[in-house]
């Protein structure tokens, strides 16, 4: 476990505890690993403390079903087994996960279909209630969101699977009432739970996940990585971005390199992390 925040190394009493030695560090096996902001800690120590118990707790029960069982067999034929089924490890979590500001996030792709492509228009079949109830329910659901995944999820609610541009340009008046930041990633939309001046969270599907690094908007990419910084107080580009993929089940590939490099210049340029060296820090 790292602890890491302002003011860490400053102490009004001297350390009375014992460092263990070399030796015995070399030969401890880390099963689980989790990071506090000491910031968090002040605030609120009970939650930080269950986060620790939860963890404590989760990785003691791991380590006892991993304990190999010494009790005599209870055949007398050696030849006769008992063959107990494999099961499939779950998928590792990523370290970014373990962070304060991780949510799971929910696909709003799971809602019932609210009618056929009539209701979309134009034509007398126009429902532009189902649309707006359509549009409400998604971005309460997954906001912030993506101006491109919303129209995709909206019509995909009366059974058309793709969004044309002259498609998007019909429903983008529709969109007007919803609360909206625009940069230059793009447009995305807000739900009233996650504020475009509140919400510091990122979220990530805890198993796999439905939702392509390329549909998050770039707000909540920024706000994985401040959130890695909060981890560890300082990190270099190439364990920022390697962090944030890896905890949207990516790889860094050119691709998302280039994408996860903008987005990072541009929480520096937001003055949300300070660039010092080849380390980024909170300013």
């Amino acid at each position: 476990m790292s602890i890491a925040g302002p003011d860490l190394f400053t102490q009004f009493l001297p350390h009375e505890g014992d460092v263990p030695p070399t030796e015995t560090l070399q030969s401890v096996s880390c099963v689980e690993g989790m990071s506090v902001w000491l910031s968090d800690l002040e605030n609120d120590p009970d939650a930080v403390m269950t986060r620790i118990e939860h963890v404590l707790d989760r990785v003691s029960n791991e380590m006892a079903l991993d304990q190999p069982d010494d009790r005599p067999s209870t055949t007398d034929n050696p030849t006769q087994m008992s063959v107990t089924p494999a099961v499939a490890p779950e998928p590792a979590r990523s370290l970014l996960t373990q962070s304060a500001y991780w949510s799971a996030f929910t696909d709003a792709r799971s809602p019932p279909i609210l009618g056929d492509t009539s209701k979309l228009g134009p034509g007398v079949g126009l429902d532009p209630a189902a649309i707006t109830r359509a549009i409400n329910e998604v971005v309460e659901l997954e906001g912030p969101i993506k101006e491109d995944r919303l129209a995709s999820i909206v019509v995909g609610r009366f059974g058309m699977s793709k969004v044309k541009a002259a498609r998007l340009a019909a429903l983008q008046p529709m969109f007007r009432h919803l609360s909206a930041t625009r940069t230059v990633f793009g447009v995305v939309y807000w739900s009233s739970s996650r504020m475009s001046d509140t919400w510091t969270g990122f979220r990530t599907s805890p198993v796999g996940n439905s939702r392509p690094i390329e549909d998050v908007p770039a707000e909540e990419l920024s706000n994985a990585m401040v959130a890695v910084i909060k981890m560890g107080n300082t990190a270099t580009e190439e364990e920022i971005l390697r962090m944030v993929a890896d905890a949207h089940d990516r790889k860094l590939t050119e691709k998302v390199r280039t994408l996860l490099s903008a987005i990072l210049s541009w929480t520096v340029d937001s003055g949300r992390l300070v660039l010092e060296g080849a380390y980024y820090r909170l300013p």
